[in-house]
């Protein structure tokens, strides 16, 4: 019963944390999404937000919470990619 109940306090810290940075996201995807699809150069405050977000999105993703896990994992590919 204490494995458990440690493993569910666990997962809601993971969903918390994915919430958390999802909430940070939404104001930049819905921008993204209204305008052309293009994304321009963040003010330092916005890049500290996303920062927050990807952070919060890692440690979730850390802690086995899977579509963060698949939102850190596209977010390293797209970077790698246009790195090329």
């Amino acid at each position: 019963m204490i494995i458990y109940a440690l493993f569910f306090n666990i997962f809601l810290h993971a969903e918390k944390m994915f919430d958390d940075g999802a909430t940070i996201n939404f104001p930049f995807q819905r921008c993204v999404l209204q305008s052309d699809g293009s994304w321009g150069p963040l003010s330092r405050r916005e890049q500290r937000q996303m920062d927050e977000a990807v952070r919060l999105w890692e440690g979730a993703a850390e802690q086995g919470h899977v579509k963060a896990q698949y939102i850190t994992w596209a977010s390293v590919t797209l970077v790698a990619r246009a790195s090329m």
